[in-house]
């Protein structure tokens, strides 16, 4: 058995689109490339709800945890369940720290702003680039 197919995954997670208006790009992190599904693959800001915490409440949780900027105007999209049979919760907001240097993450390899035609391939995590072609207008807005 491959050992991925062993990591137990939570089965509700909420994730954030993060949007600059300033820049007109979307802010991404480069998963770690540890034993962790989807390693290597750049994905959004989020993880996976503890107990009967809230989709909102997990996720305030979750970026105070891996990010260090203020987030604003966090707007629930809606959800969809990945291959993995997660429920996987999305919303969006805006940032408006332009200079990547100012922004320390606590989990990943790296960030990188990401021109919205840019969020295609197999370099993105597949649920966010999924999720991301069907509601790309609203996450835009």
């Amino acid at each position: 058995m491959l050992l991925e197919n062993k990591i137990r995954y939570g089965k509700r997670v909420s994730l954030i689109y993060l949007i600059n208006p300033n820049l007109k790009r979307l802010l991404f992190y480069l998963r770690d490339n540890k034993n962790i599904p989807e390693k290597n693959k750049w994905s959004i800001f989020g993880g996976v709800l503890k107990n009967k915490e809230s989709k909102k409440d997990g996720l305030k949780r979750e970026l105070k945890e891996e990010i260090n900027i203020p987030i604003y105007n966090i707007t629930y999209l809606g959800s969809m369940i990945n291959n993995k049979n997660q429920e996987l919760y999305f919303f969006k907001g805006k940032v408006y720290e332009d200079n990547l240097d100012n922004i320390r993450i606590r989990e990943g390899q790296m960030i990188s702003y990401f021109l919205p035609h840019e969020i295609k391939g197999k370099k993105f995590e597949p649920s966010v680039e999924n999720f991301y072609k069907k509601n790309k207008n609203e996450i835009l807005k």
